[in-house]
């Protein structure tokens, strides 16, 4: 039997995998070959390549898919690519939809490998790409510069509100303020560690120079947007970008009904979250966006929604100055960031 497609689904949990080996002929009619469990650790690893060797097709080309579970899946993501094989991680609202339209109602490790084993034998699969060692290092440092800027904000509202309460314990005002100076510090030796890694790079260096060049675009903005998105490398256009943060518009309508249209939010919301606050900036201190802005929300019910179109804006401005390897200038075309 001549088979169009084979591919490896994986189902993957903190200690363990399932895998459901599938192919596809040339009728769509698809035949499940084998399946397994093994650990998720790196003697499972080698057992898992034994396995695939012994039981995939000689041809076509193996593709491995896999969801993006938490940080469960990163080992084993970086072992299969490490091999050289190909590997497609998705979204796993990507593989929930999926698997809602084939009717299945049970749920269990083997059916979840078959059914992404099923989503790749019909789709078409993007190659997972790796992030570079800064890119990575960047990334993880945002993310812990965020969640201790989001602890700095809840501590200072527990001390506001105890501030205010009758007879507050000023012992417990003190440690409120000790953490608040711990993490504000945090914060700083973190931005510094990353400009230290930015400035070890000279290409990084002038990437960095040029976007934030533009009003809004601090350095801890692009280093957030820089990390989130693997220095732009696997977005292709705007539209992509977009989609990819969550910022893109979703619209519903049936027959004479017509809802409002609102953002997906369904993206990565490290990135919607990078240009939310400096959106804000953009506003009062960036001609273009503060007269997009002004324009909006005479239509509009809610500022929000204004600020929300400018961080989409922002974020397409920082991606075309990547692109486009140029410093931001007053009289860029609104086109350039539309």
């Amino acid at each position: 039997m001549m088979f169009l497609r084979q591919c490896l689904g994986i189902d993957i949990s903190k200690d363990s995998f399932s895998v459901q080996l599938g192919a596809i002929d040339k009728d769509q009619s698809i035949t499940y070959l084998a399946n397994n469990l093994f650990a998720n650790n790196p003697i499972g690893f080698e057992k898992f390549d034994a396995w695939a060797t012994e039981h995939k097709l000689a041809e076509p080309p193996l593709w491995y898919v896999m969801e993006a579970t938490g940080v469960y899946y990163e080992n084993l993501a970086y072992h299969i690519h490490g091999s050289g094989d190909n590997i497609s991680v998705i979204m796993p609202s990507k593989a929930k939809f999926f698997a809602k339209s084939l009717d299945i109602k049970s749920k269990t490790d083997k059916i979840d490998a078959r059914i992404l084993a099923r989503f790749g034998l019909g789709r078409t699969l993007r190659r997972w790409q790796v992030l570079s060692p800064k890119i990575k290092e960047i990334r993880a440092a945002c993310r812990e510069y965020r969640i201790n800027k989001n602890d700095i904000t809840r501590f200072k509202c527990r001390k506001h509100a105890l501030e205010h309460s009758h007879e507050p314990l000023n012992q417990s005002v003190k440690r409120l303020e000790q953490k608040i100076k711990m993490l504000t510090d945090h914060c700083c030796t973190i931005e510094s560690e990353l400009r230290l890694i930015v400035k070890s790079d000279n290409k990084l260096d002038a990437k960095f120079d040029k976007l934030t060049s533009a009003p809004g675009l601090g350095f801890i903005t692009v280093a957030c947007v820089v990390g989130e998105t693997n220095g732009f490398a696997a977005i292709q256009n705007r539209k992509q970008l977009a989609s990819y943060a969550g910022l893109d518009i979703v619209h519903k309508e049936s027959g004479t009904k017509k809802a409002k249209t609102r953002i997906s939010k369904r993206g990565n919301k490290y990135l919607r979250l990078a240009v939310h606050m400096p959106a804000l900036s953009a506003i009062q201190y960036n001609p273009q966006l503060a007269t997009f802005y002004s324009n909006l929300i005479l239509s509009k019910d809610a500022k929000a929604i204004g600020v929300t179109a400018v961080s989409r804006k922002l974020l397409l401005l920082a991606y075309t100055l990547w692109k486009k390897d140029e410093y931001f200038q007053s009289n860029l075309a609104q086109s350039e960031i539309a």
